[in-house]
């Protein structure tokens, strides 16, 4: 919590609305991991200010929608995470997760996703199915 460093979104409970979608796009950030190199970084002088952030920060997923955020004015709805912990629908702590495959980026995602989790069964959980 107070390692502002490591403050990021996590695209756990991550809902992107068009507008917001669009607007990270035209500024080549949102959902892109290495949101430096998103080929629609506006110019040298933005994409070396991403190279420094970078540095104090990390190049996941989720950073490129907080620097959005930040260096833009995005706005996001920030929610606790500890309640999310069980909805977290990945490999992590799960001892049944079931591969479509090898680990790596080529991976089918969203195949192991539907094997292994029921997107409205985890909303209702988490009581956020009425965003669906």
């Amino acid at each position: 919590m107070l390692s502002f460093q490591r403050h990021h979104f996590w695209e756990l409970a991550g809902c992107t609305r068009a507008g917001a979608s669009k607007d990270q796009f035209e500024r080549g950030a949102g959902w892109w991991r290495g949101f430096v190199h998103h080929p629609h970084c506006p110019d040298d002088r933005e994409r070396a200010r991403r190279r420094n952030w970078r540095k104090k920060y990390n190049d996941d997923f989720g950073f490129g929608v907080m620097y959005w955020k930040r260096r833009y004015g995005g706005r996001g709805v920030t929610i606790a995470s500890r309640p999310l912990q069980e909805g977290h629908c990945t490999s992590i702590a799960n001892k049944s997760y079931k591969r479509t495959g090898p680990e790596g980026d080529t991976r089918n995602m969203p195949a192991e996703l539907d094997l292994n989790y029921d997107l409205e069964q985890v909303a209702r959980r988490l009581e956020i199915a009425h965003l669906l």
